[in-house]
């Protein structure tokens, strides 16, 4: 039994950083082409920028207003930064950070 568990154990860290990301802050600079999203909350609107950039994503509060109130955005050429600086803008009780290779929205 411990044999297996050692086992469970291992591929389940192997799985865990396959998916995450090494880079460090450097990555927020990327630059983006665009993004356009509307008539979505400011949650689905995180996920689906998120989701298109390929960053890892922890959100760790969720309100009803960032769920229902519905936001329009249509953002060409610029930073992951100043592109999630935007985004939220609209939700000041928001803020973004890039820790330990996830994007994390508190």
């Amino acid at each position: 039994m411990p044999i297996m568990r050692t086992l469970v154990c291992v591929l389940t860290l192997c799985g865990l950083s396959f998916g995450a990301s090494t880079e460090g802050p450097e990555i927020t600079r990327n630059q983006i082409s665009g993004f356009r999203s509307e008539g979505v909350g400011l949650i689905a609107t995180i996920l689906r920028f998120s989701e298109e950039e390929k960053l890892p994503v922890a959100i760790e509060f969720i309100d009803a207003q960032a769920l229902r109130e519905p936001l329009a955005f249509d953002l060409g050429r610029m930073s992951i930064a100043q592109a999630l600086d935007t985004i939220l803008r609209h939700a000041p009780r928001y803020r973004w950070r890039w820790q330990d290779g996830i994007l994390r929205i508190a």
